[in-house]
């Protein structure tokens, strides 16, 4: 018996063409900065600080679309896994 697959369920979630949570939360710091500091100044350099970190996120997604999820494994098991191989006894 064959299982249908829907593409959809493997491929990894994106917005804007980055990681969905990374994209959504760039975006709502650059949105609250300049709503909370009403300053013009501000407001254009949350701008600048979002571009530039939508070019950022894209060539990170590019890249490998899941190294956040990686990342974040890496972090939780990095302090009980050692990562150097066997360790010698001699």
């Amino acid at each position: 018996m064959r299982v249908k697959v829907y593409r959809s369920l493997l491929l990894p979630n994106r917005f804007l063409g980055c990681d969905r949570e990374l994209t959504m939360l760039l975006t709502l710091m650059c949105i609250a900065v300049p709503v909370l500091s009403a300053s013009l100044l501000n407001a254009v350099l949350c701008l600048f600080c979002f571009g530039a970190g939508l070019m950022m996120l894209k060539t990170m997604s590019r890249k490998d679309p899941l190294y956040r999820q990686v990342y974040l494994r890496f972090l939780r098991y990095s302090s009980r896994v050692y990562l150097g191989g066997a360790p010698s006894y001699a």
